[in-house]
């Protein structure tokens, strides 16, 4: 028992004696989404994975993944559709792109990015062919936003995404604990703007 208790202490030490100065830039992210595509149907479950990488002090490269399904039972009230079905929709992403951190004291990074990305929101009733409802590709997408660590510990960001080929813009707003100097997780919500709201879980290797 004195045993665990010490153990715990010297673990409990450990995580309090976390003090990352600045916001990490490089990782490998592995992340759960919940993605909003309408009023009228419920909400897709998925998936992603997120590298960022640090070129020199101030540059840095990303790219990233993301997948979305959902099967659900609806009923339609158009009457170019069916009544009622088993519906079944798909959602994937990709994205690379490259940007710029300036550091803004001690422990606050303000960044601007270019990437090139894609999307594809695919829908097929249950014994039909499946049949794409959009797929965008968006060349490009920029980006401009803030990290800072409110405490050794927690980070605080913001970013604005323009979405140049579908004249839209998104709001994302996150919150970062680093559990180490490597392990962090992240809760973000991202206001889709005229698109639907997007919620993510992130897990985070640091390196």
């Amino acid at each position: 028992m004195k045993k665990a208790l010490v153990t715990m202490a010297l673990l409990l030490t450990s995580l309090a004696a976390t003090a990352v100065e600045r916001p990490a830039w490089d990782n490998i992210t592995v992340a759960y989404i919940r993605l909003g595509i309408g009023a009228n149907f419920p909400a897709l479950n998925g998936q992603g994975l997120l590298v960022n990488k640090t070129l020199g002090d101030n540059w840095y490269f990303s790219v990233a993944y993301h997948t979305a399904d959902r099967d659900f039972y609806y009923v339609s009230n158009s009457p170019f559709a069916p009544e009622v079905g088993d519906q079944y929709f798909k959602y994937y992403s990709y994205s690379a792109g490259v940007g710029y951190r300036y550091r803004l004291g001690k422990n606050t990074d303000i960044f601007g990015a270019v990437r090139y990305g894609h999307a594809k929101l695919k829908y097929r009733l249950i014994n039909y062919s499946e049949s794409p409802i959009t797929g965008v590709s968006v060349t490009p997408i920029g980006s401009i936003g803030f990290r800072t660590m409110v405490t050794p510990a927690v980070e605080l960001g913001a970013q604005m995404q323009a979405y140049f080929n579908l004249d839209e813009v998104t709001w994302e707003a996150q919150a970062t604990y680093y559990f180490t100097d490597h392990i962090s997780g992240t809760l973000a919500f991202e206001d889709g703007g005229k698109s639907e709201d997007t919620l993510g879980v992130y897990a985070s290797w640091n390196f």
